[in-house]
């Protein structure tokens, strides 16, 4: 499968996620993330027998994830968790949150980004009615918590999966294939990061300062751990737009 095939299957799940059908939308979600993880293992696989496997360059991708009128910490590090887990580098500039890494990665991480903030804030808008600003700040905070786990977890079944499958299988070397295949990418998140440091000139951002309060932070792990990224049930919500 190449990278045009597998966007435009995600273009399918990114139709469905705007659908009427909040069930349907809910799965797409889930399925972007695994439809990834597994191509990414097959491509992987395949790219060991030969040094010259094509795959796409990287890049510093103009149209940011998100464009802020200020820095808001928890969309922030949500969107930098996603990237994490698609082996791309986020960036703030200015009020915007940028991404590094290559197209159909970036792709993805668009995808779930603003699907993950849509139920963020939608739970937000449910659970922290009447509430403050520093309240509903700590209420994401502890939201992207969860999620951070959440998208740790998924990557630890797809790896627990793909090797259990190789096991399987009569080839004595398949399991040493998948383990070279998981490091390759691996490779890819190290591959970006030196192309970030020799490319670009990147400041120490300021620390952004807010106050804490834990029950709304713990709140929004509980919310957050709702939120079905590797068997989604839950619904879409539109909720306000508010950083």
């Amino acid at each position: 499968m190449t990278p045009v095939r597998i966007g435009e299957k995600i273009a399918n799940l990114l139709r469905l996620a705007k659908s009427d059908n909040v069930n349907e939308a809910a799965m797409a979600a889930a399925r972007a993330q695994r439809l990834m993880d597994k191509y990414k293992i097959e491509v992987a696989l395949e790219s060991l027998a030969d040094d010259d496997f094509p795959d796409e360059d990287i890049i510093n991708c103009q149209d940011p994830i998100e464009r802020l009128n200020q820095r808001c910490m928890w969309k922030t590090l949500l969107a930098d968790s996603i990237g994490t887990a698609n082996q791309c580098n986020v960036y703030t500039q200015g009020g915007d949150i940028k991404i590094v890494g290559r197209p159909t990665d970036i792709n993805v991480v668009r995808y779930l980004y603003a699907y993950l903030v849509r139920e963020v804030n939608r739970l937000c808008d449910r659970d922290c009615k009447g509430c403050g600003r520093t309240f509903r700040n700590n209420f994401r905070l502890g939201a992207h918590s969860a999620l951070k786990k959440k998208l740790s977890q998924q990557k630890e079944d797809t790896i627990a999966d793909a090797r259990q499958r190789a096991t399987g299988v009569p080839d004595s070397r398949a399991l040493v294939r998948v383990d070279q295949a998981l490091a390759k990418i691996e490779q890819r998140k190290k591959d970006v990061e030196t192309w970030m440091k020799k490319n670009m000139r990147m400041g120490t951002a300021s620390a952004s300062r807010s106050n804490y309060n834990r029950d709304a932070y713990e709140a929004g792990q509980r919310a957050g751990g709702s939120i079905q990224i590797t068997r989604a049930r839950g619904s879409l919500g539109s909720g306000k737009q508010e950083n």
